[in-house]
């Protein structure tokens, strides 16, 4: 059947005219259809597959549900995301990830120009 990678991911088209994203959370899925009808990600390990009863379930279940748990433990004010990388920013040199200040200082990012707060419950635009 179908796959699917979706997630949340940080993207930034300021490096040098190279935009490049990078994935916070992944939610990948590879739907599979058994011949009773019931759905399954393909991805998941053999002892940790679910099956589910309709495509909408287990996306809802599978995907949804998880980006949601994944957004409630980690977007919250207080955090920032930390984008790196050098002058080249190519694959191997460039990222980003969800911190707190305290632990980006003690982890040796303390260029605060490039932090990028998360706010929470407010529109900006």
């Amino acid at each position: 059947m179908d796959g699917a990678n979706n997630g949340i991911y940080f993207s930034w088209d300021g490096a040098k005219n190279k935009g490049w994203w990078e994935y916070l959370c992944d939610a990948d899925l590879s739907e599979y259809r058994t011949p009773d009808g019931q759905y399954y990600c393909g991805l998941c390990e053999e002892d940790k597959i679910t099956y589910y009863p309709s495509r909408e379930a287990q996306w809802e279940q599978h995907v949804f549900e998880e980006m949601l748990v994944w957004c409630n433990d980690n977007l919250h004010s207080g955090r920032i995301i930390v984008p790196l990388g050098n002058e080249s920013w190519d694959d191997e040199t460039r990222g980003a990830w969800l911190e707190t200040p305290e632990n980006a200082v003690r982890r040796g990012y303390t260029n605060q120009s490039a932090w990028i707060p998360v706010v929470v419950g407010e529109v900006i635009g």
